[in-house]
């Protein structure tokens, strides 16, 4: 039997550490270091003088304190889904995460040349809620999961068109572009672990 499945016939869920962790550790990183750290956050120049530590620690620092609340609660959220709702192991979302976060970081090189600055969680979320969206959709086939990734193409695409974030006002523009990398790195993990059959077809909450 499938140790998820004997996990949940003993009754009871384990705490979600890995969301907790995560979302305290984006926090502290903030308390620690403040907004928009210049030793951490994506800065074209310092990237291509190999300070390979900013193509994942870009995505953790925050430019003021709405921009880390949007992100850490969305983040709380959306890992705390896949952990207790569906069941996902830190493993699976630590390599999401980071699949993401390199993805986004290769897309800005390649099609933002003049972007020299850049920081944020938000893009790397939109990895992560492709694949709740895709678990949630395999686990049940209910319609609200194929609308919210719907009406996520739909919110980057006018951001895209806008030049603005849809729904926060943080200190630097919004990047769709960051979101739109962080979706299709979503997307070909899901179809990647389908198409090798190893796709783990979640357990409903």
């Amino acid at each position: 039997m499938n140790d998820r499945v004997i996990m949940q016939s003993h009754g009871g869920l384990s705490p979600p550490w890995f969301s907790l962790f995560a979302t305290a550790g984006c926090v502290g990183l903030y308390l620690a270091f403040g907004a928009a750290n210049a030793d951490l956050l994506y800065d074209r120049a310092a990237i291509e003088s190999f300070e390979i530590w900013r193509l994942l620690a870009g995505h953790l620092v925050h430019t003021d304190i709405e921009h880390l609340v949007w992100n850490a609660g969305a983040l709380l959220i959306l890992a705390m889904t896949a952990e207790m709702g569906f069941h996902r192991r830190w493993p699976d979302l630590i390599s999401a995460l980071g699949i993401g976060a390199i993805s986004i970081t290769v897309a800005l090189l390649v099609l933002r040349p003049e972007l020299r600055l850049y920081c944020g969680l938000s893009g790397v979320l939109n990895t992560l809620l492709v694949l709740v969206l895709y678990d949630g959709w395999k686990a049940t086939r209910h319609w609200i999961f194929p609308a919210i990734a719907i009406g996520d193409v739909v919110k980057i695409t006018t951001e895209a068109a806008l030049g603005e974030a849809v729904f926060t006002s943080a200190a630097w523009p919004s990047v769709p572009e960051a979101h739109a990398a962080g979706l299709l790195a979503g997307i070909a993990i899901a179809f990647y672990r389908d198409a090798r059959g190893k796709y783990d077809a979640p357990l409903a909450a």
